[in-house]
């Protein structure tokens, strides 16, 4: 028998294999548990990874799906509209100041969207003007937040992420 496993015959025969063993395959295997989907739209690395963290915290275990322009989550939402396979995000956490097109435009192009109207959209942006906030309600967020300055503050975003998405059916 050489390094790789096989002799004069060929390959070893795992225990795993098949064709010698009674048990189906997908008896063998895991199963596969599906996470609900978010979206981060977030051009700071360290606010994702913020985002990451305070989801954590909470014990939300999610798929992540993450857009760092604007006008790269206006193609998702087209992805999700033009493709059923695509899972759509069981909620969105949209900053509003991106490059290539702001928050404002992909939360607007999101609410056109004939499966993303009814998604539940979270504003977590360093604006505090009232403009803002007014414009992001008035054009279908759920909730407008204040990125914090201290970690324990972020890290408490997560428990807003988690009422929301546990007030929501899948």
């Amino acid at each position: 028998m050489d390094r790789y496993g096989q002799d004069e015959s060929g390959p070893r025969r795992s225990q795993a294999d098949p064709h010698s063993s009674s048990q189906s395959q997908s008896e063998n295997e895991p199963e596969q548990i599906e996470y609900p989907p978010l979206l981060i739209v977030e051009d700071n690395a360290g606010h994702i990874l913020l985002i990451r963290e305070s989801l954590k915290q909470h014990g939300l275990r999610v798929q992540l799906r993450v857009a760092t322009t604007g006008e790269y989550a206006i193609r998702l939402i087209d992805e999700i509209d033009n493709n059923p396979d695509t899972r759509s995000p069981r909620l969105v956490i949209l900053d509003l100041n991106l490059p290539r097109k702001t928050g404002l435009e992909v939360l607007r192009r999101l609410r056109q969207s004939s499966r993303g109207a009814d998604i539940p959209v979270v504003i977590l942006t360093t604006s505090d003007v009232a403009t803002d906030r007014e414009a992001a309600l008035q054009s279908g967020a759920n909730k407008y937040l204040q990125k914090p300055s201290n970690l324990q503050d972020f890290m408490a975003i997560g428990g807003v992420i988690k009422s929301m998405l546990t007030a929501r059916p899948s």
